[in-house]
């Protein structure tokens, strides 16, 4: 890849995956990479923010930092630049894309305010504080609830819910000691799940929005509960295929929260399934996750920001591996299994020497053997704790 700074990820119609980085696009057939720049290719700029799969055309479309829209051309195998000019979009500063509900495209500035594209007319409709009431501040993300109203996540001024019919905006903003209002002014990320609810990721936590009530629920880290939101400072929402909810975390890494297994009465009941930062393969490579997607095979990538980009198997592998190593001389080695032995919920590793004692696929204890001197048997000392120690004879 180009960087180890993602941003980024989506895939296309045709199984590619496209990951967006601050030094340039890659696509990723599942061998090798495909690196565009603006050097080697139409891409107007090397610092990207978003990458988008068009769902309806041959197309993906590319969100930069400072240099406008980008889109890559499946018929032409090329990458096309749409700049902002007095016909075309509100600012060059792109922070997010989304599908409209009527197939249309939403694209998000950071200043000014959202553009609507229409792939009919190939036309940009402008929604700004020109000519929405009420519309104000720097803009994060937006997303269409199908309903007919737009929510814009703000920089620093709360949560926007915008008439598209009106053209009219309401503010929500935080209002301190009320336990049900928005967390945080800082609104980075917008999920509109599949029952239509309304999740909000904010720099103090997740929250449920109630449109009717216009009350949130949040969720947030609890230091010492392992199983509560791994960091407040939320990054991206995605529901998945089989209905759970994923949500990048700055410093944390992903947490996971089943809808169906989780009623939300409590917050501080409510059950995280976490995925941090491990050295195998069992965790992510680093804990600033940024962007995630769940592929058409149901493969999840998460997009790293530091860390490049991590796989998770849709289809469990055949085999785990149990790393049996020792540590000598500040180096890891590999060790050989000399036998196997299970008992209830244990695995008992023989090698030389030693007895080694797994289980969920951790070593729990290890028992080193020395050999002792004179004996009519061939003895050997077990090193076990004081109140456990034995001998065990051998005979060979």
């Amino acid at each position: 890849m180009s960087s180890n700074y993602v941003v980024s990820v989506t895939q296309d119609k045709k199984g590619y995956l496209w990951i967006a980085t601050e030094s340039g696009l890659n696509r990723f057939d599942g061998r090798q990479f495909n690196i565009y720049t603006k050097n080697n290719s139409g891409l107007s700029g090397n610092e990207l923010n978003v990458v988008l799969a068009d769902p309806y055309e041959n197309k993906v479309w590319i969100g930069t930092q400072r240099d406008g829209l980008c889109y890559f051309d499946y018929e032409t195998e090329t990458i096309s630049r749409i700049p902002a000019t007095s016909n075309y979009m509100l600012s060059n500063d792109i922070t997010d894309l989304s599908v409209a509900a009527d197939s249309g495209l939403w694209i998000t500035h950071y200043h000014f305010g959202v553009d609507y594209y229409d792939r009919k007319t190939k036309l940009f409709t402008p929604y700004s504080s020109k000519n929405v009431k009420g519309l104000e501040g720097n803009n994060w993300v937006s997303k269409e609830d199908g309903n007919g109203n737009l929510y814009i996540g703000h920089h620093l001024r709360g949560l926007s819910i915008v008439s598209l019919k009106d053209r009219t905006a309401k503010i929500i903003s935080m209002t301190p000691n009320n336990p049900y209002s928005i967390p945080d002014n800082e609104v980075r990320a917008l999920c509109i799940d599949k029952n239509k609810n309304v999740w909000v990721g904010t720099n103090n936590g997740l929250a449920l929005f109630n449109p009717q009530s216009e009350k949130f629920i949040t969720f947030k880290h609890i230091e010492g509960n392992e199983n509560s939101l791994l960091s407040d400072q939320i990054l991206d929402i995605k529901q998945m295929k089989d209905g759970t909810l994923w949500i990048c975390t700055n410093m944390g890494g992903v947490s996971i929260l089943n809808l169906r297994e989780n009623t939300f009465i409590s917050p501080e009941k409510i059950t995280f399934s976490n995925i941090t930062v491990t050295n195998d393969n069992h965790g992510l490579s680093g804990p600033n996750a940024r962007s995630i997607i769940q592929d058409s095979f149901g493969n999840i990538w998460i997009g790293n920001y530091r860390g490049g980009v991590d796989f998770i198997s849709y289809a469990q592998p055949l085999f785990n591996t149990i790393a049996y190593t020792i540590e000598k001389q500040g180096k890891i080695n590999n060790k050989q299994v000399w036998g196997l032995w299970a008992d209830n919920h244990q695995i008992w590793l023989g090698g030389e020497g030693e007895l080694g004692i797994y289980e969920k696929k951790e070593r729990k204890q290890k028992l080193l053997f020395t050999r002792m001197p004179a004996a009519p048997t061939n003895t050997y000392q077990c090193d076990l704790p004081r109140q456990t120690r034995t001998t065990v004879a051998r005979h060979l």
